[in-house]
């Protein structure tokens, strides 16, 4: 019996919520039951909440994985795909449609479109099929071009405008808008604190002191965060929107990609909270800087950077620069911002010479794979692809309906994505900078660096009072090593 493949699309997760996934699968249901096909149930080919209009399917989609098995013979010749229309294969140009289309059938594949009942052939492609699929390509293609057209324009207009109007509601986390008045005002409480960080980097204080000192005093923090951290604070001290200035960024596509481009700023669109003298002197006090922080002196180049973590309470472990001779440790982010933890530094050298020392031991009890884990990330993959066309569709939203409640949606919506993508960093199959078999390979060899560390952990726990070290394998498990003697005195 024929098999028969279902190919299922849609670009929003709204649609997933509503009948768009039910009604795809159902048709394809009916068809092969209506028409003797086996439908294949454990190679599913979705495109959850991912565009046609600019190519993402099949570029980095799962119809391009079907194209892919048709043509490598994967996919048997004689197999038939199924579709609702021919609009969820591609909405570009027809130029480049037409071509997938002709890819799938010339290997041998039967495409069907279950709207009308049309089943698309090598042979049938050489008559009037092909003026009928350009006719629904070009189609397809216009109406996804004129809702770009109209967002933009809507963008634009908003833009003209942006003087005298808000584009949205959204405002850096010392601000809200007034919609009564439709301008933005400052929340006290936080505008006194923006004022203080400022004064207090001007007085000499470093970045960390002033996280610490907001931690000890317990001033709550703007975001959903817990506490200060030092990277809060460069951002604040770098954003122009503290002396009022907005820079308005568009989306740009090109090469398959698309970018962020800053277009010109924008005076006096936000109300200023810091004077432009204050924020300059600041700029200019952090340009002897690297990334907002003085380099080290003696510093080695950081292998294990974003890996240490502190076994005591789990929470990531920073560098610094300790005593006369420029010694570079590591202590726990926490106990160095006074919120707890005890205060315990590890030689950053102590660290990699014990990786290093035992890479053999450490290569030869890397953990087998689980083949439930790529299924795991497949899954996990297509709900990140819906997610960011759904954060796509609220930023369009937002710009044309301002909404407080959409505003709350979007960050919903994005801390979901962050739970997944936490999910994902974790499996096995996540991307990694070098195979893992040359990895392995190097460790084994007493090689250590960032790419071989990051290839194979997620993490490096340090554990004080023992003396280990716990390398955290990227695929679970964890492996032991000694760094020094349990009972050695820092």
């Amino acid at each position: 019996m024929t098999k028969a493949y279902s190919y299922l699309r849609f670009s929003t997760p709204e649609q997933m919520k509503g009948d768009s996934f039910r009604r795809q699968a159902r048709l394809a249901e009916d068809y092969c039951r209506t028409h003797g096909l086996t439908l294949d149930t454990k190679t599913s080919y979705h495109d959850l909440g991912t565009s046609a209009y600019r190519g993402k399917n099949v570029e980095a989609g799962r119809l391009g994985e079907f194209r892919e098995a048709v043509q490598t013979g994967l996919i048997a010749k004689g197999s038939v795909l199924l579709v609702e229309s021919l609009d969820r294969i591609s909405r570009q140009t027809a130029r480049k449609a037409v071509r997938i289309l002709e890819d799938i059938v010339e290997a041998g594949v039967d495409v069907v479109t279950l709207s009308d009942g049309k089943r698309y052939t090598e042979a049938s492609l050489d008559g009037f099929e092909f003026l009928f699929a350009i006719i629904i390509f070009i189609r397809a293609n216009e109406e996804s071009l004129m809702k770009a057209r109209r967002l933009k324009a809507a963008w634009d207009a908003k833009r003209a405008k942006v003087k005298d109007k808000p584009l949205t509601s959204i405002s850096p986390a010392w601000l809200r808008l007034n919609r009564d008045e439709n301008r933005f005002e400052g929340i006290p409480e936080r505008v006194e604190v923006i004022k203080r960080i400022f004064a207090m980097i001007l007085e000499g204080v470093g970045q960390h002191q002033v996280a610490y000192r907001l931690n000890q005093e317990g001033v709550p923090v703007f975001g959903r965060g817990k506490h200060w951290h030092r990277s809060y604070i460069v951002k604040i001290l770098h954003n122009p929107a503290v002396i009022g200035t907005y820079t308005p960024h568009i989306m740009a596509h090109e090469d398959g990609k698309v970018s962020r481009l800053p277009q010109e700023p924008v005076e006096n669109y936000f109300p200023a909270v810091v004077s432009r003298e204050d924020f300059e002197a600041v700029q200019e006090a952090m340009r002897g800087r690297i990334g907002g922080r003085t380099m080290m002196k003696g510093a080695t180049p950081n292998a294990l950077a974003g890996l240490v973590r502190c076994g005591l309470c789990g929470s990531a472990m920073t560098r610094v620069n300790k005593g006369r001779k420029g010694v570079v440790s590591y202590v726990c982010s926490q106990a160095k911002m006074g919120l707890g933890c005890q205060y315990h530094s590890v030689r950053q050298r102590d660290i990699e010479e014990a990786i290093t020392r035992n890479g053999s031991k450490i290569a030869s009890e890397y953990p087998d794979a689980d083949a439930k884990v790529e299924a795991r990330f497949r899954e996990l993959e297509e709900q990140v692809n819906a997610i960011d066309q759904e954060i796509s569709g609220v930023i369009d939203l937002l710009i044309t309906t301002p909404s407080e409640a959409l505003k709350e949606r979007l960050a919903r919506t994005e801390e979901a994505k962050a739970e997944i993508v936490k999910e994902m960093s974790s499996l096995s199959v996540s991307p990694v900078p070098l195979p893992r078999e040359t990895a392995l390979e190097e460790l084994a060899g007493g090689l250590v660096n960032s790419k071989v560390l990051r290839t194979l952990f997620d993490g490096v726990v340090v554990h004080p009072h023992q003396g280990t070290l716990g390398m955290q394998w990227r695929n679970d498990g964890t492996t032991e090593v000694m760094f020094r003697w349990p009972k050695e005195e820092e």
